[in-house]
């Protein structure tokens, strides 16, 4: 065969030595070539054989011909959110649009038998942490309102010579210093800059010594703006905690 005068023979003897005659379709390497142009020969195929094979175009009982579902089985992809469509699966979270249904699910009904926005929803909802307790949903460790927590279980402490700092004046700090900061206030706030700013709003006397405030630490760990990032609220961080739908408000904590 090898030595065939065939130069077609020839060729094909020498691919299959190579280990190159006939590659899987099904391969990384297949990778390279796009999508469209995969879906562009199926069409081409489909055309050409139901031009002999009639029943390719004959529609069935459930409203599509062989080639549309052979069409549609080849585009099919599984929506992330919607995850395992086997309803035994350890991690299955899909909705059927009717509950009661146990018909089989292919490419060409997926869309009738699937409801994407309860499975978009379940999706969403199963990725919530809950209490190891009491079974309840979690705030997010980086979310707007137990960054907000964070740092009133830092401040709520604060006392000036044993009297704590009033709900106003503390709002009006955390405004400040926390959410619109000015140039000077920029960076880790510490107890000397809080200091120095209730100085500067009169709120304690110029004779007040900073050892006189206590009940927080020299700097204060908690950082709103990580949580804003560099877009700042224009409607303040109170206006956010009234708009949460938790169970709790964080002004309740002030």
């Amino acid at each position: 065969m090898a030595e065939s005068k065939s130069p077609v023979i020839a060729t094909i003897y020498q691919k299959i030595v190579d280990g190159s005659f006939l590659p899987r379709l099904r391969s990384s390497e297949n990778g390279v070539i796009p999508y469209q142009l995969q879906l562009r020969e199926l069409d081409a195929i489909l055309k050409n054989a139901s031009s002999y094979l009639p029943f390719l175009v004959q529609q069935q009982s459930d409203g599509y011909t062989p080639a549309e579902k052979i069409r549609k089985t080849f585009e099919f992809r599984v929506p992330y959110y919607v995850g395992p469509l086997n309803d035994k699966a350890a991690h299955h979270w899909a909705v059927r649009s009717n509950t009661d249904s146990k018909e089989k699910i292919y490419p060409w009904n997926f869309n009738q038998l699937i409801d994407l926005d309860h499975s978009a929803e379940a999706f969403l909802v199963n990725l919530i942490g809950r209490c190891t307790y009491t079974g309840d949903p979690v705030l997010p460790k980086d979310s707007l309102l137990y960054s907000e927590y964070m740092l009133l279980n830092e401040l709520n402490p604060l006392k000036i010579d044993g009297q704590p700092l009033s709900t106003e004046h503390k709002k009006q700090l955390i405004k400040d210093m926390f959410i619109h900061p000015v140039s000077k206030q920029k960076g880790k706030v510490t107890k000397k800059k809080i200091y120095e700013y209730l100085k500067s709003k009169g709120w304690i006397s110029k004779a007040t010594n900073i050892d006189s405030i206590n009940g927080i630490d020299d700097k204060i760990k908690s950082d709103l703006r990580s949580a804003f990032g560099s877009a700042q609220p224009s409607a303040g961080l109170w206006a956010i905690s009234r708009c949460s739908t938790a169970s709790f408000r964080a002004e309740e904590m002030i």
